[in-house]
């Protein structure tokens, strides 16, 4: 009986012994190992790619040196420029009008020549860039009139002798059957120091006129008389 109660005390004491030791030593967790070797996946098995970690960029303002800047092309920007006294081109002469039997044109005097149109000069055409009509009466007034306008004495390299004078157009008639042209004008002729001045008048005058083939006769009226009279001897 004694020796029993001793086994009691001593397996008591190692228990005691125990549990105090359990309850002073802290729980410690395992620390997980990684593999030696590499995880191999089955073919047909699916694995969650882990996303690597990416740095964080931050949006900068533009600088001045990131702004492109324009660049020149070979291309110019074309300006348009009014016209001077100076741009008045010059025009295309021709002594064969009717070669260009569709257009309307005036006669300029083109200087020391030797032509009959002066003192050694010829009269030149030059298109007023206008179609014939077929109406002999409209076209010569519409040569006329654009002759009689041009208050400037050159035109391109061609001189314009009437260029002074004032002169209105007051009609223009024209026969078809007798082919006769009569014209009606009034106003001012102004002489020049040159006078020379008077015969290259007239030839411009009638060479304008007798661009249309139709015509068979003409009367050119200048205040009551004769054009041509009144050119050679008004002072």
């Amino acid at each position: 009986m004694h020796i029993k109660n001793q086994k009691v005390f001593i397996f008591g004491l190692l228990l005691l012994f125990i549990l105090a030791g359990c309850s002073a030593s802290p729980t410690v967790s395992p620390t997980p190992t990684l593999p030696a070797t590499p995880v191999v996946v089955e073919p047909g098995a699916t694995q969650t790619p882990v996303p690597s970690p990416t740095a964080t960029e931050t949006a900068l303002p533009p600088t001045e040196t990131q702004i492109p800047t324009a660049q020149p092309t070979d291309t110019p920007v074309p300006t348009e420029l009014p016209p001077t006294d100076t741009d008045t081109p010059a025009p295309s002469a021709t002594s064969q009008p009717l070669a260009f039997k569709d257009a309307i044109w005036v006669y300029y005097i083109e200087l020391d020549t030797g032509g009959s149109d002066g003192c050694g000069d010829t009269a030149v055409p030059v298109s007023i860039g206008l179609p014939r009509t077929g109406n002999v009466a409209q076209d010569v007034e519409t040569a006329l009139r654009n002759l009689l306008s041009y208050k400037r004495p050159d035109f391109g390299p061609l001189y314009n002798p009437i260029y002074l004078s004032n002169i209105t157009l007051n009609s223009v008639t024209f026969n078809e059957s007798t082919g006769y042209l009569s014209v009606i004008m009034t106003g001012t002729y102004v002489h020049t120091k040159d006078s020379c001045d008077n015969t290259r008048v007239k030839n411009q005058m009638l060479r304008t006129v007798m661009q249309f083939p139709q015509i068979k006769g003409k009367n050119l009226e200048f205040n009551g008389g004769s054009f041509g009279d009144y050119v050679a001897n008004s002072r």
